[in-house]
């Protein structure tokens, strides 16, 4: 684990810092994941912020330290998945797309 346990319950209580430093530690591997997955150098920067936002909003529910690296890692390949999706072409499928009866 890149980083200790104790730093992870801080970051669970609360303490920013410790939540800092759980991000810079993890940053790189984030962003190597993202880029693999979505493949738009462009875009991978927009996508990390959401999975360490989705962190910061989920960190409590964390159980055991143990969990926290494949966590993290499916919290990643989710948030990049949901930018594929939004990505996709043809996925707005409103009445506007639809053709009229005649």
């Amino acid at each position: 684990m890149l980083v200790e346990f104790e730093e992870l319950q801080r970051a669970q209580s609360g303490d920013d810092a410790a939540f800092n430093q759980v991000v810079l530690a993890y940053r790189k591997r984030i962003m190597g994941t993202i880029a693999r997955l979505i493949g738009r150098p462009e875009d991978v920067e927009d996508v990390a912020q959401e999975v360490f936002l989705r962190l910061y909003y989920s960190l409590d529910q964390l159980r055991t330290p143990e969990v926290f690296e494949p966590w993290l890692y499916r919290l990643t390949v989710n948030a990049s998945y949901d930018y594929l999706r939004k990505q996709r072409p043809g996925t707005n499928r409103g009445w506007r797309t639809c053709p009229s009866r005649q």
